[in-house]
């Protein structure tokens, strides 16, 4: 993964798998508040981090979101290769 500056990246996406932290995002296991999903703006003030999964309990989660509430650690560039 590559770190990425939040603020500009955030205005120039249009959808990737990224690693984010916000602070309505919780997580049962760890009580953290990071998330990797799909991101995808749905309009210009909202965002929709969507699993990759079809496993259950796992829930779109939609964000009113500005560059301060949301936080991207990093974004999932490129897989290298299958580990056989």
């Amino acid at each position: 993964m590559k770190v990425l500056h939040h603020r500009e990246r955030l205005d120039r996406i249009g959808a990737a798998v990224l690693l984010v932290q916000h602070r309505a995002i919780s997580d049962p296991e760890t009580g953290g508040s990071y998330t990797v999903k799909l991101y995808e703006r749905v309009s210009p003030d909202a965002v929709l981090l969507k699993p990759q999964t079809d496993v259950d309990g796992y829930e779109p989660i939609e964000i009113q979101a500005s560059a301060d509430d949301l936080r991207v650690i990093a974004e999932l560039v490129e897989v290298l290769g299958v580990l056989s």
